[in-house]
């Protein structure tokens, strides 16, 4: 299960609520999540402070947990890694500055790229007694963004889905003019994210990037439609959270897709377990992409003492044997 906000963080958002009627961020956390399922972009979805806050309490858990969960496997991958500056491409609140800080002390420079003035805005009420309240914010939109300078790590999160598929290339290509280390994309874990992940990874290979994660190869991805990579991740809902939303159960799964690529290679990766583990009393079960590009099913019986104990909390998302 995710770790949750950084306890500076859930102060913050807990200030946001003050005074906020929860029926009626109840009722904006709604209309957003139509909005965003029907296609719409941030600009059209966050309108006003209140949207913003809203989005806040009952997006951006969900958001920070996928993308602490991309940052453990880079740390995982290349645990010599220690980026000193980031750019959070498409930032909105600040949710994944947010969790490269928590992740890497290092990190003393962050830029912050976002065109939504209520997510700016409320990246600033949000960082203020922090150490993100030094961020430098530019309020650009993707497709006109021009880097003029690297960071050791580039990440943009959820920020691809809003791009017409022509701005996706060059997007992608501005993305890793930017990178120095590394470049990190989180997306939806749809079949239609996947298939944007896939063009992001064959261009990025072809640019001359190595592939960290979750992929053990640079090979083409032996996954199949209708199947699609995607991993998930737990995370517990705060009681604000709950009522915001009128939740009834006290977690929610997020699943998304992610790629991780590097200027450098991150050292030999093992293989990666790409569906849920089955473990029972007899033994456990994984599906994993091995370093050949190929899929293979992996039984490891319980009388394998051994083996089985190394193994049987592995889950969805983790690596085999390294």
């Amino acid at each position: 299960m995710g770790s949750g906000f950084p306890a500076e963080l859930r102060a913050a958002v807990a200030r946001l609520l003050e005074g906020k009627s929860r029926v009626d961020l109840g009722r904006r956390s709604a209309a957003i999540s139509d909005q965003y399922r029907a296609g719409s972009g941030s600009s059209g979805v966050i309108a006003t402070e209140d949207d913003a806050v809203a989005y806040a309490i009952t997006r951006m858990p969900a958001t920070f947990a996928a993308v602490e969960e991309v940052f453990l496997r880079i740390a995982q991958a290349a645990p010599e890694f220690a980026p000193t500056s980031l750019i959070d491409v498409g930032a909105g609140p600040g949710t994944a500055s947010w969790a490269a800080v928590d992740r890497w002390a290092e990190v003393e420079r962050v830029l912050q790229i976002e065109r939504n003035p209520q997510f700016a805005r409320l990246a600033k009420r949000l960082a203020v007694g922090s150490w993100l309240a030094d961020a430098e914010a530019v309020p650009e939109d993707l497709v006109r963004w021009r880097p003029d300078a690297q960071a050791d790590l580039v990440v943009a999160a959820y920020a691809l889905v809003e791009l017409a598929p022509t701005a996706l290339a060059p997007v992608v290509a501005k993305l890793w003019e930017a990178t120095g280390g590394a470049l990190a994309i989180v997306e939806p874990g749809t079949p239609v994210g996947w298939e944007r992940m896939m063009a992001v990874r064959e261009q990025l290979i072809g640019l001359g990037a190595t592939v960290w994660a979750p992929c053990p190869h640079e090979k083409s991805c032996p996954t199949q439609a209708p199947s699609w990579c995607h991993f998930n991740v737990r995370l517990a809902r705060s009681r604000d959270h709950m009522q915001v939303k009128s939740a009834t159960v006290p977690f929610e799964d997020e699943k998304f897709c992610y790629l991780v690529a590097g200027r450098q290679a991150a050292g030999e990766v093992a293989p990666r377990i790409v569906e849920p583990a089955h473990v029972s009393k007899g033994g456990a079960k994984f599906t994993v992409c091995n370093k050949d590009g190929h899929l293979e099913k992996v039984a490891i019986e319980k009388r394998d003492r051994d083996t089985f104990n190394a193994v049987k909390r592995l889950d969805w998302g983790d690596t085999l044997g390294g």
